[in-house]
């Protein structure tokens, strides 16, 4: 009887930790796939950045087409429990979560601003590109403003 109670005892403990463990790298894949995506947006604001300049179409519409995927993807990119913690690189606030329709609010603003961007570069209207890019980069500005830790 005694043995069975450890058996159990240790099968339950043994699962518990099975199933922290897929848990916790299924959340750290989430981090370490987001945050790859996020440098990835870093470098691409600065390729658009620069075909605007140059008035570059065809690199502008190539950066800004990851921007709108992005964009798509984005919330997505956030489950319950990625949050930032000792134990993991996240700079997510817990903010995303407690205030997810804002977060959500913000993704949109990005998206749109994203559009027109879009817009001003297929018709190689590179003044407005410019101004539609600030706007764009204050969307990101804004959301790790509030969102950030």
């Amino acid at each position: 009887m005694e043995r069975l109670i450890i058996f159990k005892t240790f099968s339950m403990l043994f699962a518990c930790l099975f199933i922290s463990d897929v848990t916790f790298g299924e959340t750290r894949n989430f981090i370490n796939d987001r945050q790859a995506m996020f440098d990835k947006s870093k470098s691409k604001m600065k390729i658009l950045r620069q075909s605007i300049r140059d008035r570059d179409q065809e690199a502008g519409l190539a950066a800004i087409t990851f921007h709108l995927d992005w964009s798509n993807k984005l919330e997505s990119s956030f489950p319950p429990g990625s949050e930032a913690s000792v134990t993991n690189s996240s700079d997510a606030s817990g903010s995303i979560w407690s205030n997810f329709e804002g977060f959500k609010n913000l993704n949109t603003d990005y998206l749109n601003k994203a559009r027109q961007v879009k817009t001003a570069i297929e018709s190689e209207d590179f003044v407005l590109a410019k101004d539609s890019f600030l706007q764009l980069t204050r969307t990101c500005k804004t959301c790790h403003e509030k969102f950030r830790n």
